[in-house]
């Protein structure tokens, strides 16, 4: 029996209440609409490595520490979904316009990558020379000296000489340069972030694919992800101090935002139909499991805040998903899909058990709780004054989103009680129920440590001994 090509495609930022704007163009595809789908993250890299492991940021490690932001956040992990599938015959590609879905973030074992910035940049170094000096990096203790002599020992003068340019500064002024009089004209930044690139690249992958092996396939498309004008409007450090963000994200503003917001998504529906159309060209859209996702949403002001990275608004981490099953597939349908919940970490379970039975059982997808977590600000910021100070410290816990029998809770876990819980208007909130909510927290909580530990262990057991 033939295996489906497996298509993630990532719609980054896209959130759960706009999705409407996409599904109008995938009806007639043959998708299926699934609500209450929750990212485990309000950014990223945790989001993007729980589809890839099935786990929860906690367990597989993916994201911000009070020591480790944004740019150093790596996925350790070597079972991906990726890496089973490379396994099973699959031929992997990564398609990615998010720097942070790449190699050099941990996102491995493609076999064909095509890495681009969703805002086109004049780069000394590519993505490839990178990770090998990320990696010489951590071989030689964080040694700069050491790394460019282990460089001029491979005889990578060429790299020593570009490196040492960038360590001056000489790349970001190119940069400036570059943004200014090339960028806007030519790939009509920022409205369009890749998405073209993208599809030129893959239409060159479908020429050449001889089908004698499945495809496994991972695009992000970042169209839909700020900024969404020339001038910087989106300011995160507006989230430390409400009053200036009040002052300075207007109704007004708001209201541009979101149009902007909807064009992207707009513009975005419209590629993924293009992708379509190529598969259905090649043949390979009947035979092909294409999942359509998010990794989290985005505020845009009406609560007070801003962006994303931190909060656990459903803004943030409430996501759309659409399914396309191969043509002819025995799928087994979830009957009952009131009060139920999808966590994107199922994503790879639905994946791989579906590949290894010969058939896909949605039913597997759905639980009775779900959760997200937060680990604070997720980029490094510098308060200005008392008042950022103390909205950063504020800012700066972990927390967890509880979805439980129609309620969600925020808990702060160290102050160990719920900053928020929500409740639809048919539902009362009894002591009860919060006490259940509670309990869900601490069952999360031992869970995921045991998790964790279970893998560090088993991490140990397989590192080969000297």
């Amino acid at each position: 029996m033939q295996k489906p090509n497996v298509f993630l495609i990532i719609l980054d930022t896209l959130r759960e209440d706009h999705g409407h704007l996409v599904w109008s163009d995938l009806e007639e595809f043959g998708f299926r609409r699934y609500e209450d789908a929750i990212s485990t993250s309000s950014w990223t890299t945790p989001a993007h490595a729980s589809m890839f492991t099935g786990h929860y940021p906690s367990v597989h490690g993916a994201h911000a520490t009070d020591e480790r932001k944004v740019d150093e956040v790596r996925l350790r992990r070597r079972d991906l979904l990726s890496t089973y599938l490379a396994g099973s015959g699959y031929e992997n590609h990564l398609l990615s316009a998010n720097p942070y879905i790449s190699r050099l973030f941990g996102f491995r074992d493609f076999h064909h990558y095509y890495e681009i910035m969703y805002n086109p940049s004049f780069k000394l170094l590519r993505p490839a020379e990178w990770e090998e000096i990320s990696s010489l990096k951590e071989e030689c203790g964080g040694s700069m000296v050491k790394v460019l002599k282990a460089l001029l020992k491979r005889g990578r003068y060429s790299l020593v000489i570009r490196s040492g340019m960038d360590k001056v500064g000489l790349s970001r002024a190119c940069d400036l340069l570059y943004q200014k009089f090339y960028v806007k004209q030519v790939y009509n930044w920022p409205f369009e972030k890749g998405s073209k690139r993208i599809l030129r690249s893959f239409r060159k992958t479908m020429r050449t694919y001889r089908k004698e092996r499945p495809l496994f396939v991972t695009m992000n498309f970042m169209e839909v992800h700020e900024p969404y004008f020339a001038e910087k409007v989106m300011e995160y450090n507006l989230n430390l101090d409400p009053s200036r963000l009040r002052k300075v994200i207007t109704p007004r503003v708001t209201d541009r935002l979101l149009e902007a917001y909807r064009k992207e998504i707009v513009y975005t529906s419209a590629k993924v139909r293009e992708l379509f159309q190529l598969l259905r060209e090649s043949g390979q859209f009947d035979r092909s499991l294409v999942i359509i996702v998010s990794d989290h949403g985005q505020l845009f002001g009406r609560k007070g805040r801003i962006g994303h990275g931190v909060f656990l608004d459903d803004e943030c981490i409430r996501v759309p998903l659409f399914i396309k099953y191969p043509l002819g597939d025995r799928t087994v349908i979830e009957k009952e899909r009131s009060g139920r919940y999808i966590s994107i970490t199922k994503l790879r379970g639905f994946i791989q058990e579906g590949i290894q039975r010969g058939r896909f059982d949605e039913t597997t997808l759905f639980d009775d709780t779900v959760f997200a977590e937060s680990f604070g600000i997720n980029i490094r910021v510098d308060p200005g004054n008392d008042v950022e100070r103390r909205r950063k410290e504020e800012l700066d816990k972990y927390r967890i989103a509880v979805y439980h029998k129609g309620h969600k809770g925020i808990f702060s876990v160290p102050e160990w009680k719920f900053d928020s819980i929500e409740s639809p208007p048919d539902l009362e909130l009894t002591r009860g129920m919060e006490d259940e909510l509670k309990a869900q927290i601490v069952r999360f909580l031992k869970t995921s440590r045991a998790e964790k530990h279970g893998i560090s262990t088993l991490a140990k057991k397989m590192k080969p001994h000297p």
